[in-house]
Order: C-alpha cells, then structure tokens, then sequence
C-alpha cells in the first residue's frame, strides 16, 4: 500500500490504461491561421483559426521559456472541468507547421508542434479579471462548480473573464498554476500533499450555500476513473510528460476526489 492508500494492483491497473490510452494519442486539429492577438501575459496565448473552422486560444511550447508543465496543467485541468459541467472553456490539442510560424513573425517566439487550445468564447471581457458577478443568480452554480474543481486539483491562481451581457456568465480559462507546486509540480509534491478543501476563496467571497456547493460536490465524484485516466493521458508525450508523472497524478487525482465528500459533510 502507498502512502495515498492505493494497492498495487490498482496502480498497475492504472498504469497499463495509461499506456494503452497513450497508445492511441489524440488528433490534434490543424492551425490554419495565426490571429495577431496575442495577451501579454508571461505564456503569450494568441487566437489562431483551425481546420474545424473553431476559433481558439492557443498555447503553444516557447523558444525562450519552458510552459510545457503549464499546457499540461492546463490541458488537465480543463478535461475535468468540462467532465463536471463546470464553467471552463473546451480543450482540444492543435497542431502548428513550421511554415505557418515562418509567414507570421508575431508568432516568431512560439516552436512547431502540438499545442494547448481552449475554444475561444465570444463576447466577454478581454483581460482575466477576480470576482465580479457573484450574486447573479446564473452565476451561482458556476461559482458553485469551480470551488469545487479548484479544491479538487487545488487552485494556485484565481481568475475569470465574463461575458460582456447579462447575465454576465462567469468563464474560468487559466490553469497552468493549478496542482500543488503549479507548473514546477513533480512526484514527490504530489504524493506528500494530500490535504483537501473545498476553495476558500472562493467559497468565502461569493458566500456559497451548502444547497449550491452540493449539486457541484455530486458533480465532481460523477467524474469516473477512466475519465481522470483520459484526462491525464490526453496531454502528448513531447510536452515532457513521464508515465510516472501521469501514475502521480491520476493517484493525486484519485486520492483527492475521495476526500470531497468527507470535506463537504465537515462543512455543511
């Protein structure tokens, strides 16, 4: 038994669905147009047009920094947003061509390959931003969701975008800080730290009822096992990650959700 309480036929179960799911990766779609903007925050996403004719936010490996952890956490993160129904936008992998990156000098400082995406969502603010519109009542359950999620992976960094109408529905868009040790995570962060909460911040600023956090708690242990093995093998091999470091994660993952449950009774 290890110390997050899993046996080893349930890591080498684990493992062998990791290396089967890594077996077949999953197609990225094709870039065919790098949009100029491009948010001067430290990973510099940009928009780009696929092949699918979706408009996404793009992050992509850098020539002069390594973001490769935080398409990781990134990626990760959102599959098991949307697998909860919470507000996240959608994730997908993307594929860029050297040419593409040569005809486009903006573009100069991002290399070829596969790359992080999330759907671009229309009509909302341009700039991450706190906790606005938190006693909207469309609002309510979305709040309700992302503490959970963010309790669940555990939350580094909080910030939203919303949409520009009423009734101004909350996004949550930036992972790339989330685990414990956001992008500088490894093994032995994760398998030390198995402490959970639900989000305290958000939690306490939009003042969350027992009522709203329960249909979100019910929404995180729907998520199945072989779901967080999807999750956690989507990511490609090149972005650095090891089976070990997948076989960490997943029991982090695991280790945590079994903890919700228990965490929402102490609260409520």
């Amino acid at each position: 038994m290890n110390n997050l309480g899993f046996d080893d036929v349930t890591k080498t179960r684990w493992r062998e669905s990791l290396e089967a799911l890594l077996a077949e990766p999953i197609e990225p779609t094709l870039i065919l147009t790098l949009r100029p903007k491009i948010w001067p925050s430290a990973s510099r996403p940009f928009i780009a047009r696929g092949a699918d004719q979706c408009e996404y936010v793009v992050k992509a490996r850098q020539a002069d920094r390594n973001i490769e952890r935080q398409m990781v956490n990134d990626q990760v993160v959102a599959r098991l947003g949307v697998m909860m129904n919470a507000p996240v936008a959608k994730p997908s992998l993307v594929e860029i061509s050297t040419d593409l990156i040569e005809l486009s000098p903006l573009h100069s400082y991002i290399f070829a390959g596969t790359a992080h995406a999330t759907e671009f969502i229309k009509d909302c603010s341009d700039d991450r931003e706190l906790f606005l519109h938190t006693k909207e009542p469309a609002n309510r359950d979305r709040f309700a969701l992302l503490c959970v999620l963010y309790g669940w992976v555990y939350a580094r960094d909080h910030q939203f975008i919303y949409r520009k109408l009423k009734p101004n529905l909350v996004h949550s868009v930036d992972h790339g800080h989330f685990f414990i040790g956001g992008p500088d995570w490894n093994i032995e962060r994760l398998t030390r730290t198995t402490d959970v909460q639900l989000d305290r911040l958000l939690l306490e600023t939009c003042k969350l009822t027992c009522q709203e956090l329960e249909s979100a708690v019910n929404a995180c242990l729907a998520v199945t096992e072989a779901q967080i093995l999807e999750a956690v093998a989507a990511p490609p091999t090149d972005w650095g990650l090891t089976i070990d470091d997948r076989l960490a994660l997943v029991e982090y993952l695991m280790s945590r959700q079994k903890q919700i449950m228990a965490v929402f009774t102490n609260l409520c």
